[in-house]
């Protein structure tokens, strides 16, 4: 969670109207979380029926003190459980004052209706840096998306770097400085892992070849 409140420091005030009092006070009294105990048990059912997906499922528990509990049957639920854990925090407005959640005490259940929900992004027609797609990973953990499908070919360009067969990229990219080279793939997909999104590569064949002709021309039947 590179992003979060710790870092973005987002005061949520457009949630409330305007010359509202909705921050707690500065000099008010105080609990912190200290600690926060998180139960990993692939047996924990979290209260779903037998035939219930429970991978990304959790539960989260904050008392009113601050103690916390977190409840998950694999690490991908606990991926989940933290990203939900960290959007209960906002930062204050005073700089001091530090982050604060105004939802506590609290209890959540959650898990996913739908085991797929995922996003599509053409790299391949549209120039879209890595970085750029590690950022939109952020944001689908964020809002619990949990596959990316990366469309890589087609017969606009080819960006993607293939080490057995260099001149793809070189010569089917739109430029040299739009290529995703292997370690850009790795970096991606490993951010993905870390942020609980399946990253999918695709590349499009038989057809939309025009960019391998480009490069490759023996390797297709009609380049244009």
């Amino acid at each position: 969670m590179k992003h979060n409140v710790w870092t973005g420091g987002y005061v949520p005030r457009k949630f409330h109207p305007i010359g509202s009092q909705f921050e707690p006070a500065v000099d008010g009294v105080k609990y912190y979380i200290e600690r926060i105990v998180i139960d990993e048990d692939p047996q924990n059912n979290l209260g779903y029926t037998e035939d219930h997906d429970i991978s990304e499922a959790y539960t989260i528990e904050i008392s009113e003190d601050g103690d916390t509990l977190i409840k998950i049957a694999s690490p991908l639920g606990g991926l989940q459980a933290l990203e939900t854990f960290a959007q209960l925090f906002f930062a204050h407005s005073s700089k001091t004052a530090g982050s604060y959640t105004p939802y506590a005490p609290l209890s959540i259940r959650d898990s996913p209706v739908f085991q797929h929900r995922g996003l599509n992004l053409d790299i391949s027609r549209n120039w879209i840096s890595p970085e750029d797609v590690m950022r939109t990973i952020e944001a689908m953990a964020a809002n619990k998306l949990n596959r990316l499908h990366i469309h890589a070919s087609d017969a606009q360009s080819w960006p993607l770097e293939i080490p057995s067969l260099p001149d793809l990229a070189i010569k089917g990219a739109y430029s040299h400085a739009q290529i995703w080279r292997t370690e850009d793939l790795e970096a991606v997909q490993l951010h993905g892992t870390h942020h609980g999104v399946q990253v999918f590569v695709e590349i499009d064949l038989p057809g939309h070849t025009t960019s391998i002709g480009n490069a490759y021309p023996s390797l297709v039947t009609a380049k244009d």
